[in-house]
């Protein structure tokens, strides 16, 4: 097991055993953090992309915990709905929704799928636990339990009471294989490309010979339901003559259909006019089909109206609540496709619809529940609807009223979860009108906090345009809706448990439709039997009761409940814009009048390296538990906040988690680098007064940290927050500051060790929320230097910054020093001089002299990083063997001539070296010390004798022996020369 995996494993086993989650969570602060978690379906697998959102929420958790909040989150699932349906009906080998009843049986079908329900659940929060989200330390809510249902019927109840639900026979999408309506955002997301027919129709013009109104469609089955045609009365049509036939379309559209399509250019118009002229035109049906014969179908042309595409509110409207209110409007015909001429079935499309409630026109749907032809629909019986089109182009051919046939493919709705082709079909629902709140909706949008900002805007598009909610489903496992009718219409709508109770009689124990169909009770009204309407809740009014009902409110947890409401934040994918934020708006505005969520944090998807999108299919899918298996949950969780902004795309490539895991091991080493330079008796302390240049940027830096990283955290961005924690623990402290002070470490160990100590310990506190376990595992070993009572990071309060330490000249002048530390690197290796090896000077020539001052006061730092006796900012041209570069800042000159002394304290450089590797090969710290054995010539021993004080110094020798010795062993090899090398552990 990795260093890290252990680590991980045995900082959640201290979590576990000190309670800790429900400590983070203790409701004792003035200000409350209430993050609502979006219930995922527990029988899926999570993959990596649930991971990034898991994480997400676990930081803002964390980090308000930090801040001074109670914070407040659990765990929930969804339980109910097509997506468990579909998984049972596979499992049972059943093909379609009538074999439920017929061969299985609904209790049967309602048990099979509770228990499918939560299948995977204990592996969800096995998961959360792993990643490190406090979540998983809590029993989840779950959408199938007696509270949860109760609280939704309470939520519906106040919907009802508002006068907002109503019952109508309209067109909904409609999912032939699992025979239910669906709501328009249900099929947003869920399209296909698919080749449908493209006909042009001639349908004869009553009383006439051999004269067509010429119409075009992708649909033919709808045919079966046309009841009037309809032409836009402002455009112009005409009357084509072809041959001994004559045709009526939009003026716009004969050249590309005669010419371009059908390459006829004989043809002649005889007459124009305005299409408002073609109204009261009657016709001739097209298909011989039972329905067709109907006397209430007028078969004749009406003139298009504008419909409401949506409305546009401006800012200012919305916030003052004033008339600044644009009703975007379009004919539903238009001249832009087709022959301007379009068939209209009000059964079947919303258009239509809205287009027979202006006229008064019958709504005919000879369709049932599995989207086949009823009788009605004469010879077409019995088939499928979209199967159907075949026939119908067959039928016209015959009749010869076939004027033209083509293939299109086009974008085609599907069903969200079985996947099958939708179609419109007309059926009774429940409705929930959107009308009375789609302003306060909109208003309460401009309040919320999002984040990305552009999301506010999104929701406002998606809110301008959203129509009423088909809240009913014609389905099994989910929650029943609380309607009971009498058989004089009657209605009672129940809102809890105890009140069915009462009302039948009956001791009830669940609350789904196995059971609760089967209670009756008498009418209130009439005393007649009151039976319960078939239906179940739309799986999104589920989740969207979530912030009251995961309580159970408000018959448990009230007073908790109305303690942390409204919720404070959501944070879910991008997509819920038009699912969850939606139906959580929608519902909790509908009942209680008021925005449910206060802020909205949303997420970009996860997809593979290649940026192509995880597909169980396609073999890419990168599942949570094996990615916890390969790679540290911090390194996880620092990975989606450091790659990209959060509500990006994001690729997940396994090099790049590489690189994030050793750069933990960087800081994760710190502590021991401490621990072995630290002085005797060392106590923590600022000491400001002994402060250097390089301490003083340290702690500039760290201050300015806190100051972004906190607002980094605010405002959603957490890319920045692992970027720069992660850029001043590894570059800034660890490759910069102790690698220049290393030299310097003798001479002033406990101010430097103070300056670390400083840094890591706020640095580790900015990083906790993201990565919790390394933080935890660094805090427990250096709070002692602070006299920390707090048993976790993760109970400390976030640092505050100092602005008096935050110098911007002094960080300026360290990005220059960093300038001049590469270029001079550069040089040496151009000259293939190593850099173990001191060299006499470093010179910048410039004629600017603030900044030869700022390199005067870092020459230290200069030298001790590039290795040179002496660092040189001046205005006077130098003489000498230099390598030299011109940068935007002057010259830079190293002095490359290697002397005698030069050499000699190369070779004992290499020396120590050496004599360090052996060292770690015995896996000695600094402390254990050495009796060190040396063959060398007399040339090698005077310079070994000369440096002897820092050789003994840095390799903790008690003594050098110029004999051979020593139970380790090793050889330097220098110009000609051999050292043989040995020592014993003293």
């Amino acid at each position: 097991m990795s260093r890290l995996k252990e680590m991980e494993n045995r900082i959640r086993g201290q979590w576990e055993e000190n309670r800790l989650a429900e400590k983070i969570t203790k409701l004792d602060k003035d200000k409350k953090f209430f993050l609502l978690d979006g219930p995922p379906y527990a029988n899926a697998e999570p993959h990596v992309g649930h991971l990034k959102t898991i994480v997400s929420k676990d930081v803002w958790i964390r980090f308000r915990r930090m801040m001074g909040y109670s914070v407040y989150t659990i765990p929930g699932f969804d339980c109910h709905g097509l997506p468990v349906e579909v998984k049972v009906e596979a499992k049972l080998g059943i093909k379609n929704k009538k074999e439920i009843e017929t061969k299985i049986g609904t209790e049967k079908f309602i048990e099979e799928c509770r228990k499918y329900a939560v299948l995977n659940a204990d592996r969800w929060i096995e998961i959360y636990k792993k990643i490190g989200a406090i979540k998983g330390w809590f029993e989840p809510y779950l959408t199938l339990e007696n509270y949860y249902i109760e609280s939704a019927w309470w939520i519906f109840k106040k919907m009802w009471n508002n006068g907002l639900v109503y019952k109508k026979s309209k067109p909904t999408f409609w999912c032939p294989h699992c025979q239910t309506s669906l709501a328009g955002y249900e099929v947003t997301d869920s399209y296909a490309d698919l080749e449908d027919p493209s006909i042009y129709i001639k349908f004869p013009i009553r009383g006439k010979k051999n004269e067509y109104i010429l119409v075009w469609t992708t649909t033919p089955w709808t045919l079966v339901s046309n009841v009037v045609i309809v032409v836009h009365p402002d455009e112009t049509y005409v009357k084509v003559k072809h041959g001994n036939e004559y045709y009526i379309l939009a003026k716009q559209r004969v050249k590309p259909i005669f010419e371009e399509k059908l390459g006829i250019t004989d043809y002649e118009i005889i007459e124009e006019f305005p299409g408002k002229q073609l109204e009261g035109l009657e016709y001739e049906p097209v298909l011989d089909a039972e329905i067709q014969k109907r006397e209430d179908i007028p078969h004749r042309v009406v003139l298009s109206i504008k419909l409401l595409k949506k409305k546009s509110y401006s800012k200012k409207a919305v916030k003052e609540g004033s008339d600044e209110v644009e009703d975007i409007y379009a004919h539903m015909v238009t001249v832009e496709e087709g022959t301007g001429c379009v068939h209209a079935a009000p059964g079947h499309g919303p258009e239509d619809y809205e287009l027979s409630t202006h006229y008064d026109l019958p709504v005919i749907s000879p369709v049932d529940d599995e989207g086949r032809f009823t009788k009605e629909a004469g010879k077409y019986a019995g088939m499928k609807v979209r199967d159907t089109s075949i026939a119908v182009i067959e039928d016209l051919k015959k009749n010869g009223k076939l004027f033209l046939e083509e293939k299109i493919v086009h974008k085609y709705p599907l069903c969200w979860r079985c996947k099958t082709p939708l179609i419109f079909r007309s059926s009774e629902q429940w409705f929930v009108s959107i009308k009375p709140i789609k302003e306060k909706m909109l208003k309460a949008n401009e309040e919320i906090n999002w984040y990305p900002e552009f999301g506010q805007e999104m929701f406002q598009h998606w809110l301008e345009k959203a129509e009423d909610w088909c809240i009913s489903r014609q389905r099994y496992w989910g929650i029943p809706i609380p309607i009971w009718v009498c058989e004089n219409g009657h209605i009672h709508v129940v809102s809890s448990k105890k009140e069915l109770e009462e009302l039948s009689g009956q001791k009830i124990d669940d609350l789904h439709r196995n059971v609760v169909d089967k209670i009756t009770f008498k009418c209130p009204v009439c005393g007649k039997e009151m039976r319960r309407i078939k239906d179940i809740f739309d799986v999104w009014f589920d989740s969207g009761v979530a912030p009251t009902a995961s309580f159970g409110y408000p018959y448990k947890n009230k007073e908790l409940f109305e303690k942390l409401w409204p919720v404070d934040m959501v944070n879910e994918s991008l997509d819920q814009i038009r699912g969850w934020f939606y139906s959580l708006m929608f519902s909790n505005m509908a009942s209680l009048g008021e925005a449910p969520y206060r802020a909205v944090s949303m997420m970009g998807w996860v997809v593979d390296e290649r940026g192509e999108k995880m597909s169980k299919s396609i073999g890419n899918v990168v599942w949570a538990v094996e990615a916890l298996e390969k790679y540290s949950a911090d390194a996880l969780r620092i990975y989606y906040c450091y790659t990209s902004p959060m509500w990006e795309v994001q690729r997940f490539v396994p090099r790049e988690l590489e690189e994030i895991q050793k750069k933990m091991m960087i800081y994760l080493n710190i502590p021991k680098f401490i621990e072995e330079y630290k002085p005797e008796n060392y106590s923590y302390g600022e000491e400001r007064g002994r402060l250097t240049v390089i301490d003083k940027w340290l702690l500039s830096r760290l201050n300015r940290l806190i100051r972004n990283v906190k607002q980094y955290y605010e405002t959603f961005d957490f890319h920045k927050v692992g970027r720069s924690i992660l850029d001043f623990l590894v570059e800034d402290l660890s490759r910069f500051y102790i690698k220049a002070i290393r030299k310097e470490l003798n001479q002033r160990n406990d101010i430097i060790i103070s300056v670390i100590l400083e840094s890591l310990m706020k640095a580790i506190k900015l990083l906790a929320p993201v990565a919790p376990y390394s933080t935890e595992e660094i805090y427990q070993k250096i709070k002692e230097y602070f006299s920390e009572s707090s048993e976790s990071i993760h109970l400390t309060e976030f640092p505050k910054e100092d602005e008096s330490l935050i110098d911007d000249r002094l960080e300026e002048e360290q990005t220059l020093v960093n300038k001049i530390i590469e270029t001079a690197l550069l040089l040496r290796n151009q000259e293939k001089i190593r850099l173990r090896w001191p060299l006499k000077r470093l010179i910048v020539y410039t004629d600017d002299t603030d900044l030869i001052d700022s390199i005067n006061r870092w020459k230290n730092i200069i030298a001790n990083y590039t290795n040179v006796k002496e660092v040189i900012a001046t205005d006077k041209k130098p003489e000498g063997k230099f390598a030299k570069t011109s940068t935007d800042y002057g010259v830079v000159m190293l002095d490359v001539e290697i002397t005698d002394g030069l050499k000699k304290e190369a070779f004992v450089t290499e020396l120590i070296r050496k004599i360090q590797d052996l060292r770690k090969k015995a896996k000695l710290t600094r402390k254990d010390s050495i009796k060190l054995y040396l063959v060398v010539d007399e040339d090698s021993k005077k310079a070994i004798e000369e440096f002897k004080e820092r050789i003994i110094n840095i390799v903790n020798a008690k003594e050098i022996v110029y004999n051979e010795g020593g139970s380790y062993k090793a050889e330097l090899k220098f110009d000609d020369k051999t050292v043989k090398i040995g020592f014993d552990v003293e």
